[in-house]
């Protein structure tokens, strides 16, 4: 039977991981991880999903496939709180799952797909965020048998466009210190603040 090692928090990849022990057997964690950990316990494939630290090239290279889940229209939104950025900028929202590289968020995409939200005036920061997080859970239950067997061709994100931008977590937060109620705040109000800065 295959191994997978999923690293990120447990409550965002619940559902990822009961759904991938039903043919593979799942490890996971949100701590950090060396090459002993991957030889030990014989990974043969490696997805991050909201994990904090960058996986160096020295551990995913040991495994079959590595890639990252993520909650932005990649090259759009890298880095931390994506949702809020993608506001606040201006740019596509939607998931994209890419291949791990020496960078965060910079691997070849392979696959994505664009969002839209219903009812934006009523929407928050959390509301859009949880979406997106359910968004990107069903394309990646939906697409992996086809991601583990290689059937996307991988792509460079310079391919449809040319942004080099990283959000760093304390940029953001300092943007999202600026609105009191925090992810509570309105994406209207967001916009609403971008357009007079």
């Amino acid at each position: 039977m295959k191994k997978i090692l999923i690293l990120g928090p447990v409550w965002r990849n619940k559902r990822i991981i009961n759904y991938l022990n039903k043919k593979y057997q799942v490890h996971y964690t949100n701590s950090k991880i060396n090459e002993k950990f991957i030889k030990n316990n014989k990974i043969d494939y490696l997805i991050t999903s909201g994990y904090p630290y960058l996986v160096k090239k020295k551990i995913f290279s040991k495994v079959k496939k590595s890639f990252n889940l993520h909650i932005s229209y990649l090259p759009f939104g890298r880095g931390i709180m994506p949702n809020l950025w993608a506001f606040y900028e201006g740019y596509p929202h939607g998931v994209s799952i890419h291949e791990l590289d020496q960078n965060f968020d910079t691997g070849k995409i392979i696959i994505q797909k664009k969002i839209k939200f219903s009812n934006i005036k009523k929407q928050t920061l959390k509301t859009t965020h949880d979406f997106l997080l359910l968004k990107l859970e069903e394309f990646f239950l939906k697409n992996s048998n086809k991601i583990f067997q290689n059937k996307f061709k991988s792509y460079r994100q310079d391919k449809k466009y040319k942004i080099d931008r990283y959000h760093t977590r304390n940029e953001s937060n300092r943007l999202i210190k600026r609105f009191k109620k925090k992810w509570n705040t309105k994406v209207t109000e967001v916009i609403k603040y971008a357009k007079k800065k």
